[in-house]
């Protein structure tokens, strides 16, 4: 094994040399790549403020397919957890669970009312319309935030990251 300059071995871990490699790459030429943490690029506060507006501009059909209570919680904290973690890089059910107990942006959202990662998981399938339209609204308002012009080539790149990034999630979920 490679002994580094403080006379530690390696193990294994990364070095300065090969760090770059591993590094998540932007192929798509995306705005967002699906691995981006929104809060790097324009603040927590700012994502954490989209996310709680994200289910206040549901669209009227969509909006009205929410439940009062699921499974003891309410679908628009559900919302605003999921957009914001999605956002965030947080995809899979059971990291955002994690997240409860070191993100106090996180915990913030809960209120003191933490999903079990089933609950997520269930309420991803059943609401998948309204997070679409909640992670869509988040990134819309990032991209003005950070004086992306609102043009043809917007729309497209917001749809896909936003499929892209649910999809992350459900592939996260799989057993």
């Amino acid at each position: 094994m490679k002994e580094e300059e403080d006379g530690e071995t390696n193990r294994g871990f990364a070095t300065k040399e090969n760090i770059m490699a591993l590094q998540p790459e932007n192929r798509t030429g995306n705005i967002f790549p699906v691995h981006a943490d929104l809060r790097q690029r324009v603040g927590t506060e700012n994502v954490l403020r989209w996310a709680l507006e994200a289910p206040q501009t549901l669209e009227a059909p969509i909006a009205e397919q929410l439940k009062p209570d699921f499974l003891g919680f309410r679908p628009q904290m559900l919302l605003t957890l999921m957009s914001f973690s999605y956002a965030t890089g947080y995809y899979g059910s059971e990291d955002i669970e994690r997240a409860f107990r070191f993100d106090r942006t996180v915990r913030y959202i809960c209120a003191r009312s933490f999903p079990e990662a089933v609950v997520i998981r269930k309420f991803r399938r059943q609401y998948r319309a309204a997070l679409d339209q909640c992670l869509s609204y988040v990134l819309q308002e990032a991209a003005a935030e950070l004086g992306i012009p609102d043009g043809p080539e917007l729309e497209p790149q917001i749809v896909s990251t936003t499929r892209e990034k649910i999809e992350l999630a459900v592939i996260m979920d799989r057993d």
